[in-house]
């Protein structure tokens, strides 16, 4: 397995938090706030309707967990989807109205994802399209509701988001969701931000995915940013991409591994080194205002 060069001048690494649902203020088709929990406020509808709080949405079909729960019975007609249902209330999920006019997009996310929930491999997943559009809201929410699935059916897999809007290289990044991975999982990080050669930061990452999960999701935010240095030959974005998903097939994440990139760039897949391309090779989405 090819790894990338000691960077000897890591520096601080900004991750975004999702433990909750991440704001998307201004973004067209999708509300600015989105709440989980007790703390739940009732969603706007769209003029001239009159949905209740909790109640489908002539556009949707009601919210997320009913569109994942619906594909799911399709797929598996015979096997109940809750370990227990008392779990499972709407007012701890996006509602279906805070997503307006993303069916399409949903759906095919949705899809993309459930191989999780019966220990299927997932394919890798290229969200593009411009900013406000709702690509942030679409597969965290999405990743939420089938990572409550896998739960319930005993299943362990987690996800691993950052966004690389302010972290610029490689080295940065892979920092970024061994701190994340930390986190959500109560280990310890182990290693030092600065002064760690990037590929001994990988090997922190995949051990600790490894002895946690069965399946794991990374979810690259904004991944366009993620440039490095203008005189190398390959942006960095592309190298990592490259090593997350060769991770399996290298040996390095001894269960299922997936990535999400998500780009405001239409042309980022033409940017990638051709060996990224190869082992990348993702399903596309597609978001227009």
């Amino acid at each position: 397995m090819t790894r990338p060069q000691k960077d000897s001048t890591p520096d601080q690494a900004e991750i975004t938090d999702d433990s909750a649902i991440p704001d998307v203020d201004g973004e067209s088709g999708v509300d600015s706030e989105t709440t989980t929990g007790s703390d739940h406020e009732p969603a706007e509808t769209d003029p001239g309707s009159d949905t209740e709080e909790g109640s489908s949405t002539s556009g949707l079909g009601g919210t997320i967990r009913d569109r994942v729960e619906s594909q799911l019975n399709e797929k598996d007609s015979t096997t109940s989807v809750f370990a227990n249902k008392d779990l499972v209330h709407p007012d701890t999920i996006i509602d279906a109205n805070r997503i307006v006019g993303r069916d399409e997009q949903l759906d095919r996310i949705i899809e993309l994802l459930l191989p999780a929930v019966k220990g299927g491999r997932q394919d890798n997943i290229l969200q593009f399209g411009p900013s406000g559009t709702g690509k942030s809201l679409i597969i965290n929410a999405t990743a939420e509701e089938v990572a409550t699935l896998c739960e319930n059916r005993g299943v362990d897999f987690g996800v691993i988001r950052i966004n690389c809007q302010r972290i610029s290289s490689e080295d940065k990044a892979v920092y970024a969701m061994l701190q994340d991975v930390s986190e959500k999982t109560g280990a310890e990080v182990g290693i030092k931000k600065q002064g760690t050669a990037t590929s001994d930061k990988y090997d922190r990452l995949y051990e600790i995915v490894n002895e946690r999960f069965e399946a794991i999701l990374f979810i690259l935010d904004e991944i366009d940013y993620l440039t490095g240095n203008s005189n190398d030959d390959e942006p960095d974005y592309s190298r990592l991409l490259y090593q997350l998903s060769r991770a399996t097939a290298e040996g390095d994440i001894e269960g299922r591994s997936a990535v999400a990139a998500l780009t405001n760039d239409t042309q980022l897949i033409q940017k990638l080194d051709g060996r990224t391309a190869s082992s990348f090779n993702p399903d596309t989405v597609s978001y227009t205002h």
